[in-house]
C-alpha cells in the first residue's frame, strides 16, 4: 500500500466508526463513480484547450479527494488547478496521467469499502 491508499483507508474506517457501514458504502460508490468522470472530463478539456475549465474541475477533484483522503490526488489536482489557471497547459497532460495512476492505486480501496 502507498501512503495515500493508507489515508484513505484510515479515513474511510474513521467514517465507519461515525457514520455507518451503509453511509461509507455510499461514499465509495459515489466516489467511484464521480472520480473517472471528473478525470475524463478534465482529459476532454484539455484536448479542447478549454483550461479555466480543466481548472474547476481540477478544483474540483482536488476537494474530493482531499476530503477522503487521497491525498497525492489531491496534491496533484492542486497542481492542475494552478497551472490551466496560469495558462501553462503544457504540463497538464502528464499530471493528468499520474492522476489517473493515483486513482487506480485508490481504487482497490474503495471496492472494498463499496462491497
Amino acid at each position: 500500500m502507498s501512503a495515500s491508499t493508507d489515508q484513505l483507508t484510515k479515513r474511510l474506517k474513521q467514517l465507519l466508526e461515525l457514520i455507518g457501514t451503509e453511509e461509507v458504502r455510499t461514499i465509495a460508490k459515489v466516489a467511484m463513480d464521480e472520480i473517472p468522470k471528473k478525470l475524463v472530463a478534465i482529459q476532454q478539456g484539455l484536448e479542447a484547450g478549454q483550461l479555466p475549465s480543466v481548472s474547476r474541475l481540477a478544483h474540483g477533484l482536488k476537494g474530493d479527494t482531499g476530503t477522503l483522503g487521497i491525498n497525492d490526488m489531491a496534491e496533484l489536482a492542486g497542481t492542475l488547478e494552478r497551472i490551466t489557471e496560469a495558462d501553462f497547459g503544457h504540463d497538464a497532460h502528464d499530471l493528468l496521467l499520474q492522476l489517473q495512476n493515483a486513482y487506480e492505486k485508490s481504487e482497490t480501496v474503495l471496492r472494498t469499502f463499496r462491497s
